[in-house]
This record gives structure tokens, sequence and C-alpha cells, in this order.
């Protein structure tokens, strides 16, 4: 409640602040419009307390994340802060290299660290399979920041060396940070991307790297776009801080997030064009700037892009196929492991899980079974119709899986007959399960009127049991289940065994 009236509030502020300051610059008031670089530093400030509350609320391992970010906000507010002191009360805008400077670097420091952290603890880097449209979109960027921006400051020969360093070290960062939101991007299933915080911190970051390569084309260019650029760094800060908010309650919510056919098609689409587009960018540059117009470069140039629609086109289609060869496999093991008539797993399922759930034993977790016979079932058959004891065992293995719930391993052995595995159930916890079994069948009306009863047998292991398996447990609740067989049906007994198979203590409810 707290997080959702905190969003509320900081969002209202957030709405009036920027349309304060957009009326500002799009009315061209005085003599506000010579004090932006005041409003930047407004809504870097506004930015903080959004980031306390996210920190405080936000698990120990997610704390640094956004600690890292909000230390970016802060190093970006000092450096700001530095140069409107300079400019508005020394009466002088400082020239690089200057203090500010030492700021603005260190902004890179602690977002680039908590973005890779954040990537870690997220497991969403895995240098052994990394994408070579990731590569591609990289070196492609790579490229076009070296021609636009590093290449021209390398050229200014007035400047000193330090400036030189200082200039440069803003691209090759900025580099960095887009190569670790390629991996954010390319790393990320669809419905992931879509879930809020993740598409605000991508937004957050590329919102931060368009920004400074703006800004620096007007160091390098003078085109008189500062007013505009200070609005983008606060708006980038607040959205960062935002998409802590939204972590912590998507965390709390544990909720899958549904994503429609279109939007995961659109971050496919996205997802394929991006390396090619910014491939093709650096070709059209050098074609342009080395003036290849003649038909050689014209031919060449349109064969490499006949070629890559093409494959574009074999991607999609390879996509596709691998999700309709995905559909068909999840079909395929379905219907081997699934019984088509109760939609409960098969007898050849559950013999393969049983051997599995050995482990259990091995790890001392104790585990239930049941197993169950509908009492009477030919009579049902032979009274009502074959089609009528099919809706009955249907009936009857819906009620089974409502009762024993999503950890429960229910399974038709055959016939009538239905076993259930119980993984870290206690005997009580059996003799409790088998009883709401029992009532759920008797409140059932349709059950009522064919008069189905149940006959079934129960029992677990526990950590004291040394030498029991899962074949002598399986023959522990077929013999309970015969007892309650031999004690009139429409029962539950439960088994319980200290290791000796042979005389177990039992319980006959």
């Amino acid at each position: 409640m707290l997080l959702q009236r905190s969003k509320r509030l900081f969002l209202g502020i957030t709405i009036l602040f920027y349309i304060v300051y957009l009326t500002v610059l799009l009315k061209n008031i005085q003599p506000l419009r010579e004090y932006t670089d005041l409003f930047e530093l407004g809504g870097i400030f506004l930015s903080f307390p959004i980031f306390a509350v996210a920190i405080v609320h936000l698990p120990k391992a997610f704390r640094l994340v956004w600690l890292g970010f909000a230390l970016t906000a802060l190093f970006s507010f000092s450096g700001e802060g530095l140069w409107s002191y300079f400019y508005h009360v020394q009466g002088f805008e400082p020239e690089s290299p200057s203090l500010c400077d030492v700021f603005y670097l260190l902004c890179y420091f602690p977002c680039i660290s908590a973005l890779l952290y954040f990537l870690k603890i997220d497991k969403r880097i895995n240098f052994t399979h990394v994408s070579l449209d990731l590569l591609i979109s990289f070196i492609a960027s790579a490229g076009i920041i070296s021609i636009f921006f590093v290449e021209p400051v390398l050229s200014n020969q007035k400047a000193s060396f330090l400036a030189l360093l200082i200039q440069v070290s803003f691209p090759v960062l900025d580099l960095i940070l887009l190569f670790e939101c390629l991996i954010l991007f390319f790393n990320s299933t669809s419905s992931e991307f879509y879930k809020p915080s993740i598409f605000l911190i991508i937004i957050g970051f590329m919102i931060i790297f368009f920004a400074d390569q703006c800004n620096l084309l007007e160091v390098l260019y003078d085109l008189n776009i500062t007013s505009y650029l200070e609005l983008l760094w606060p708006i980038a800060y607040i959205l960062l801080a935002f998409s802590g908010l939204l972590f912590c309650e998507e965390l709390t919510k544990q909720s899958s997030l549904k994503v429609t056919k279109f939007q995961e098609r659109l971050v496919e689409v996205i997802r394929l064009l991006t390396p090619y587009l910014l491939t093709f960018s650096v070709l059209i540059f050098i074609c342009i700037n080395y003036n290849l117009y003649n038909l050689v470069y014209a031919w060449a140039m349109l064969l490499l892009i006949i070629l890559s629609v093409r494959q574009i086109f074999v991607l999609i289609r390879n996509k596709q196929l691998n999700k309709e060869l995905h559909a068909l496999n999840v079909k395929i093991r379905h219907d081997a492991e699934v019984d088509f008539l109760t939609q409960l797993y098969n007898r050849r399922y559950i013999n393969s899980i049983a051997e599995e759930l050995e482990s259990a034993k091995k790890d001392k977790d104790p585990l239930g079974i049941f197993i169950i016979d509908v009492d009477f079932f030919k009579q049902i058959n032979d009274a009502y119709g074959h089609q009528t004891g099919d809706q009955v065992l249907q009936k009857v293995a819906s009620i089974i899986r409502g009762v024993m719930g999503e950890n429960a391993i229910c399974g038709r052995y055959g016939g009538d007959e239905f076993i259930i595995f119980l993984p870290k159930a206690t005997l009580s916890l059996v003799r409790d399960l088998g009883k709401r079994l029992l009532d759920a069948i008797h409140a059932d009306k349709k059950l009522k009127e064919f008069k189905v009863t149940l006959s079934i047998g129960g029992s677990a292991w526990d950590s004291v049991t040394e030498d029991l398996r899962i074949h002598n447990l399986m023959k522990l609740a077929d013999a309970a289940l015969y007892q309650a067989k031999e004690t009139g049906r429409d029962t539950l007994v439960v088994l319980a065994s200290d290791g000796d198979v042979e005389q177990p203590a039992h319980e006959l409810l």
C-alpha cells in the first residue's frame, strides 16, 4: 500500500514539474529561460526520494543495484550543481578539463557496476552463448560512435591532452553502458522485456546514452540544444528510480506478465532488425563520406541489401518453424506422459518418476503415497455404460487434483486405479489429505448420483526410515488399500512403517 501511494505521489509531482519545465522552454519565458540548468538540478533531486523508497523496500540482493543508480544521479547532480555555481555565481562557464568533468565521469562507474551486478544476479549474462546479433549491434554502434564522436574529438589539435582524454572517455564509457543494455535487451524474454521495471531500465539508460551523444555534438558543433538536453538526464534518473518501485511490486506479486502475440512479435522484429539497421548505417555513412556514388558500389550495396532482406525472411521463417517444432514436442511429450481420459499422468510416467523420487529418501525428506480404487467400478460400467464410467473417472481425477494440490504427482495407474506421490508429506498430512478426498467425493452431487465411493490406501516414509525404498513404499500403500477393501470399502487406511515392511504398524480410520 505504501509503495502504491508513494508511486502515485511521485508520479504526480514529476508530471507537474515537467509541465512547468516544458512551459518555460516552449513559451520562452524570461528570465526563467536562462536558468534551465536549475530545472535540471530540480529534476535530478526529485529522483532521490523515489530511489530512497525503492531501496528501503527492495530485497537485500537488489538494493546495491538501485543504490548504484542513485549514486549515478548524485554524481550528476554534483557535477551540474558545480557547473551552475560557476556559471551563475562566478560568472563564467567552466571549460574542460574542470572539476565538473570529474563528477560527470564518476557518473558512469556506479551505473555500469550496478547494471553489471543486476545482469549477474538476475542470471542474464552467459558469455558462452553470446548472441551474434548482440555482437554485430555493438560493433556497428562502436563504429558509428567512433566516426561521429571520437574522430572529431581527436582531430581538435587546440585541446590539451587531458581535455582530449576526458572527452574521449565519455563515448568509450557510453559504449560499455550500451553493451550492458544490449545484453539486457537481447537476453530478456518477451515477458521479461515487457515487465515495467526492465522496460524502464532499458529506456532510462538509452536516454542517458542519447543525451550524452547529443551533448558531445553540442560541444563539437555548437548546435544550441543545451536547454533541451537538460530535460533528458532528469527523466532518465526518474525512470530508473521508478523502475525500483515497480521491481518491488513485481517481486511481491509474483505473477507472470501476459504478453500478446503482437507484443512478442514486435520484440522479435526489433531484435532481428537492430543489427542490420546499425550495420547499414555504417555502410551508408562510408559511401557518403568517401563519395562512393559510382555504379559498382551501388550495385554491391543493392546486392547486400537484397541478401540481408532474404536473410531476415529466412530467420523469421526459422523462428516460426522452431516455435511449431517446440509446440509439437510439447504435445508429443504430453501425449507420452499423460492419460488422455483423466489428464493425469499415465503409468509409464509414474514408473519413471518413482525412480527419481528415490532421491527424496537420500535427502531425508518425507514422502507420502496414495493408491486409490473406485469401488465396484465394473458395476457402474455395466449399469450405466462405459461412457458414464469414463465421466466418473474424469470427475474423480478432477477432485483428486483439486484436493492434493499443485505439488502432488497424480496418475492413473490403470483402469479405475489411481496413484499419488506427495513429496515432503508426512504421515499426518497423508492422513489429513485422505480424509479430505473422501469428504470431497461424498460431497459431489454427480458422483453421489452413481453411488461412487473410493477405497484409499496411504503411507509415508520419514527421516528416520533407513531402508524403505519406493517400490516397498508402494507395496505398503497397496497393503493399506487391500485392508480398506477388506473392511467394507469407502474408507481410508494409512500404514506407517519403521523400516520393517513385513510387519508394519498401522492405523485404521
